[in-house]
């Protein structure tokens, strides 16, 4: 319900948001460390456990789960 006289305040970012989206920021050198340290060696690894032997796709998957 809005009251056609009602005023409209601009929509100026607030100072808590601007020192929260600051601060947000430290936590950049957290996620690339992650990045490159966790989650590309894991990717790897996926990646290597189906080309590995080239052709054997997911095979390898079949024989551990076979046995």
């Amino acid at each position: 319900m809005s009251v056609a006289g009602e005023a409209r305040r601009p929509l100026a970012p607030s100072l808590a948001g601007l020192a929260r989206d600051r601060w947000s920021w430290l936590a950049l050198p957290a996620v690339v460390f992650l990045a490159a340290f966790f989650l590309i060696p894991l990717l790897a690894m996926g990646l290597r456990s189906v080309t590995d032997p080239p052709g054997a796709g997911l095979s390898n998957y079949e024989q551990f789960f076979a046995q």
